[in-house]
């Protein structure tokens, strides 16, 4: 499991935040490698995403 902290209010997110602190993304999605890609040219980037 990936855990992705983030500047927002998680108990706004229509899921289940990990310790009200952290999204998770399950490496087993079909997509999980992509969503993490972007993540990490986000964050090295100094870049919000939306």
């Amino acid at each position: 499991m990936i855990y992705v902290g983030t500047d927002g209010d998680e108990k706004l997110l229509n899921c289940q935040a990990v310790s009200d602190q952290y999204l998770s993304l399950n490496p087993e999605y079909g997509n999980a490698k992509e969503m993490y890609a972007t993540l990490l040219l986000a964050f090295s980037s100094q870049k919000k995403l939306n």
